[in-house]
């Protein structure tokens, strides 16, 4: 999205037919909801449970689901749903 947007005079957005056969033009929900695809994906960050155990690293991933959102709109991204970071939370939280 952000290099459609940045350059939208000189670029048209393209309907793509997806997995459902149905033509989805890209914008903020197509892409969030994953109906914008093959061509939107989510971002993945993965970390050993291990490492973990490393305050430094727990933090960082921490860190890093708090400010997602933040980050993607920063950089022209499409942010995921908040449910999907707060699980993350809850999931990094749960295994440390």
């Amino acid at each position: 999205m952000k290099y459609f947007l940045e350059n939208s005079d000189i670029v048209k957005a393209v309907p793509i037919v997806n997995g459902e056969g149905v033509a989805v033009t890209p914008n903020d929900v197509t892409v969030q909801d994953g109906s914008y695809e093959p061509l939107s994906r989510p971002l993945f960050i993965y970390v050993k449970n291990e490492a973990l155990e490393n305050e430094s690293v727990y933090e960082f991933t921490k860190y890093t689901l708090e400010m997602a959102a933040e980050m993607a709109a920063e950089v022209g991204y499409v942010a995921l749903p908040a449910e999907s970071y707060e699980a993350a939370l809850t999931t990094l939280e749960g295994l440390k």
